[in-house]
């Protein structure tokens, strides 16, 4: 009996050594900065969410969800002014091609951030997390601002700081 179990046993050894690294392989290269959003007051029911979103990989990749344990609930919306008049649509997905960089910004893209779960002043900080088709995920953190942040572009990049542009090829 022991020279059936020892094979099982060696077996699943290798798959759950292989684990690791299949997790290792739902990382994203999608990078985050300039998160902010901005002061709402303390009835609002809702918020908007915005930064820049850089995909560094050389491949396209597709947001699908975010959320964040600061909210009941965050869509992805796009706003946009057609013929004088304001509207916004939740969007099911956004493609983001290889090498570019997408802004989340009034007026355009945005997090739709719903019930939250307790009142945020100036400056307090909530973690969200971008969900990616291929399972990938990116956790990030917002802070509560008046207005959208100014990029220093003489301070050394940071998670806040980095400014990426997007070259066509």
């Amino acid at each position: 009996m022991t020279k059936y179990i020892l094979p099982k046993v060696m077996s699943l050894a290798l798959i759950l050594q292989a684990l690791p690294l299949v997790a290792q392989s739902q990382s994203t290269d999608a990078r985050v900065t300039n998160a902010w959003a901005g002061l709402a007051p303390p009835t609002m029911a809702m918020n908007a969410g915005y930064f820049s979103l850089s995909n560094h990989s050389d491949k396209g990749i597709v947001l699908v969800s975010a959320d964040s344990p600061a909210y009941e609930s965050i869509e992805i919306h796009q706003s946009q002014l057609e013929d004088g008049i304001a509207s916004m649509r939740m969007l099911k997905s956004l493609a983001i091609e290889s090498h570019e960089q997408v802004q989340f910004e009034s007026g355009g893209l945005h997090l739709m951030m719903r019930k939250p779960v307790s009142n945020m002043s100036l400056g307090d900080r909530f973690a969200v997390q971008l969900h990616f088709d291929d399972g990938s995920a990116v956790d990030f953190e917002m802070q509560v601002l008046k207005s959208m942040p100014q990029v220093n572009k003489s301070e050394p990049s940071g998670a806040h700081q980095e400014h990426h542009h997007h070259h066509a090829m």
